[in-house]
């Protein structure tokens, strides 16, 4: 009997350690809006997904303590536009999201790149991320708004996916109350 809790215990450690390592390794990104207090917006505006500029490997998102790479789904900078897209059509703008391009129909076209969007797992229950965008808002072909947006966040959790996925939120959310408001501020 002793033998046979034995085997089943390490049979239960092992096939956990199994699947915590492999449910970790790839993270649905989700994102809830930010609530960006902004006025009433009437103009249309398209939203080009940005260009990834940073020098982590493609479409790594963070990295656990013991330096595994964290990978999201769906890409990184589809993610990140489609989250100001979404805040720019709670506060009323017509938006639209387009993969690639700068000649739509619209009042505005927002192009920007993301130069850094990685968190770090510091110790087993410590996290820092960084965030910096770079963004263009343009009216008839001419810039209204060409600026940089840095967002960092410490955060302390228990390590898991879902950890990672709130880390990830608040950063993205932290990065959207700082340039949604500038963005509108540009567009009537």
């Amino acid at each position: 009997m002793k033998a046979f809790c034995i085997s089943m215990g390490l049979l239960f450690l092992g096939l956990s350690m199994i699947i915590g390592c492999a449910s970790t390794a790839t993270i649905d990104l989700v994102y809830h809006p930010a609530d960006v207090n902004v006025p009433s917006c009437k103009s249309s505006v398209a939203v080009v997904a940005l260009e990834d500029q940073r020098s982590v490997a493609p479409n790594a998102v963070g990295q656990k303590k013991d330096g595994q790479n964290i990978y999201g789904k769906p890409f990184t900078a589809e993610w990140i536009s489609r989250a100001l897209l979404e805040e720019l059509n709670l506060s009323g703008c017509k938006g639209e999201y387009h993969d690639k391009g700068t000649d739509f129909d619209t009042d505005y076209v927002v192009t920007w790149a993301v130069k850094e969007a990685y968190f770090k797992q510091e110790s087993m229950s410590g996290y820092m991320a960084d965030m910096k965008l770079r963004i263009v808002v343009n009216k008839g072909g001419e810039k209204v708004l060409g600026k940089e947006f840095t967002s960092t966040l410490r955060k302390k959790s228990l390590p898991s996916a879902a950890a990672y996925n709130k880390v990830l939120l608040e950063l993205l959310q932290g990065m959207m109350r700082e340039v949604v408001p500038d963005v509108r501020e540009v567009i009537e």
